[in-house]
């Protein structure tokens, strides 16, 4: 136990050491983006900043090229705020010496120089220069100037220079062949959300409705349209324009990039103004109502269904129409009433097995798929929107009510699809309750059946 404040003395001791010696040089380098630029004195982290630049690694090489001293400094040392400070150097007998100083990321690495003076020369880098020191006194402390570390132009040097949200070649005037981020083409910023058949129905999909992507097209150029996938996530693009108006308008295509969809745009938001730099931000919304589609009718074809009822809120098992015999208590279910709804009425132009709805039945007769007659989605033909409305009583039935229904929250349809249609519990009391105790299933709680 004795050893471990001898060894925190002895390095104490060395520190205070290295911290005593006497630098024979000081650096004080500058930087730039040319030589032109790194003419100017360092005067803020910004100017390194600026350049992408966090550190400056100082190597010491003796006359014959052996290494005597490396360290790293911040690209903005605290003694750069005094006029004539300067990063001190290592202590050295009188001599002369070779410096090279170089230029670090705030991860601590070189940048490779995309256009070297030798293209013969391997790895090569930016932000970096050599000097030659002598040493005339050991420890003199002689201000060394002269040290210049040219970083990279504003097209690759890892800053959004002209914070518009574009890292060098992200930016168009790079990609066009410029030096400089601030020198914009006047460009837009698109953000693209689609909804289908209104946005507040889940069972519409793309698949379902026969799309595949959208196509944006810009004034009319569809030779130059965007086409970005069929999803109701938000999406982003953009796109450089000429100062002045312009607008968008929509299409939806099929998996063969056939339109199957009329041009919409938005007489409010689809004329948009393009500046004379910098980059405007459009949002587009667009929503593929029935209507939108070309075909006439837009969708024909029946409806699949069956039905499945959840015995409490967020039941992991459906309940049968009789559980005898399966431990779920004593409720069998008895009538059930099935009722299309087209634009929230009666839809008695569809058929379940040439029955029109509404459709009353044994509640057994619907666990098995059931198939309309075909529905027509159609803007002017019968009804745009459809739901399914589903009531199922005891098989003693009270006359008090239904023991499952959906018709506070009809189930919406769409297009091309099958689906299974899940109808809440609301009663539980008299005909309604599965059990009065445990002793008639696992578990009895409130008049039902929990497993």
């Amino acid at each position: 136990m004795a050893r471990a404040p001898l060894l925190l003395s002895v390095a104490a001791l060395a520190l205070a050491t290295a911290c005593a010696d006497d630098p024979s040089f000081v650096l004080r380098w500058q930087v730039g983006r040319s030589a032109a630029e790194a003419d100017r004195e360092l005067r803020s982290v910004r100017q390194c900043s600026e350049l992408g630049l966090s550190f400056v690694r100082v190597v010491t090489l003796s006359d014959d090229g052996t290494e005597v001293d490396r360290r790293e400094f911040p690209c903005f040392p605290d003694e750069f705020k005094e006029a004539d400070g300067g990063a001190p150097g290592p202590e050295l007998a009188a001599g002369d010496y070779f410096v090279n100083v170089l230029g670090l990321t705030r991860r601590q690495l070189t940048r490779p120089d995309p256009n070297p003076e030798d293209p013969n020369e391997q790895n090569p880098v930016l932000a970096r220069d050599s000097i030659k020191v002598t040493v005339r006194t050991k420890g003199e402390g002689t201000l060394v100037r002269g040290i210049h570390l040219i970083g990279a132009d504003e097209c690759a040097d890892g800053v959004d220079n002209d914070r518009d949200g574009a890292v060098d070649m992200a930016d168009s005037p790079c990609r066009d062949g410029q030096v400089y981020e601030d020198l914009d083409l006047s460009g837009a910023l698109f953000t693209f959300e689609a909804t289908l058949l209104g946005g507040d129905n889940p069972r519409a999909t793309c698949n379902g409705l026969g799309l595949a992507s959208f196509r944006v097209s810009l004034d009319g150029d569809l030779a130059g349209a965007r086409t970005i996938p069929c999803t109701t996530t938000v999406q982003s693009f953009s796109a450089d324009l000429a100062p002045g108006e312009h607008s968008w308008v929509v299409e939806g295509l099929d998996r063969d990039g056939v339109a199957v969809t009329e041009p919409l745009t938005d007489p409010l938001t689809a004329k948009f103004t393009i500046a004379e730099t910098g980059f405007t931000l459009v949002p587009i919304v667009v929503d593929f109502s029935i209507a939108s589609f070309l075909a006439e009718p837009a969708f024909s074809g029946p409806l699949l269904f069956s039905i499945q009822y959840l015995p409490y809120p967020d039941a992991p098992l459906t309940r049968p129409c009789d559980p005898v015999g399966l431990n779920l208590g004593n409720l069998v279910l008895g009538t059930t009433r099935v009722t299309l709804l087209g634009d929230d009425q009666v839809a008695d132009q569809i058929t379940l097995d040439e029955l029109p709805f509404p459709v009353e039945d044994v509640c057994t007769e619907f666990d098995r798929v059931r198939t309309t007659s075909d529905l027509v989605w159609d803007s002017v033909e019968g009804a745009t929107s459809y739901s399914a409305q589903v009531e199922t009583w005891a098989a003693d039935d009270d006359g008090n009510g239904p023991c499952f229904s959906n018709v506070g929250a009809p189930e919406l349809l769409a297009p091309n699809i099958s689906v299974a249609l899940t109808v809440p519990r609301v009663r539980t009391d008299g005909v309604c309750a599965d059990c009065t105790s445990n002793m008639q299933c696992a578990r009895c709680e409130s008049g039902v059946c929990l497993r």
